[in-house]
């Protein structure tokens, strides 16, 4: 992987699926952000959206007040350049 490569962000409440799908995500080719809640996957975008190509989020993101689907619908209409998959264990 190099300087070059795309970032993704994973965004979900659990500690070992974050840990797991940043190193899929890694093994894929991207440079991984990650986020346990939506308020935080919400700062990382403000901070690093026009870098980001992919958000992998969770449905269900307690204890916050955004689901995945907010959050999802929010990177949408603010970064609409990033793919979005939404994902339910």
């Amino acid at each position: 992987m190099d300087r070059h490569s795309p970032y993704a962000l994973v965004a979900d409440d659990d500690t070992l699926i974050r840990m797991d799908a940043c190193e899929i995500l890694k093994e894929a080719g991207f440079r991984c952000h990650d986020a346990a809640t939506a308020e935080q996957a919400v700062e990382l975008l403000g901070s690093f959206g026009q870098n980001i190509q992919l958000l992998f989020t969770d449905v269900s993101m307690p204890p916050g007040k955004m689901t995945g689907f907010d959050l999802a619908r929010h990177c949408a209409q603010n970064w609409p350049h990033i793919g979005i998959l939404v994902a339910s264990g």
